[in-house]
């Protein structure tokens, strides 16, 4: 994946940010701290690295949405009301 799709400027919505390479959950301090680790050993490869990160942040965010659908719907089942968040 080419590095220029990091760059391209994201709409955050909450937690959750929508970018070029989909919907991801927003960087976290730790997340921030081992990206730069891995960004300034020379041992690493970054790609690879910033490739798991993004990876690792989709699946956040589709495992978050599934987690608010399946409280909606059992919510929805009992008869109480939630509200959905957006992504």
């Amino acid at each position: 994946m080419p590095f220029s799709l990091w760059c391209v400027p994201a709409r955050t919505q909450g937690a959750v940010v929508v970018t070029a390479v989909g919907v991801l959950v927003a960087l976290s301090v730790p997340e921030i701290r081992r990206l730069l680790g891995v960004l300034l050993t020379p041992v690493r490869d970054p790609a690879r690295s910033l490739a798991w990160s993004i990876w690792r942040r989709r699946h956040q965010a589709r495992a978050r949405r599934a987690h608010y659908q399946r409280r909606h719907r059992q919510a929805r089942d009992a008869g109480h009301r939630l509200s959905m968040p957006r992504s």
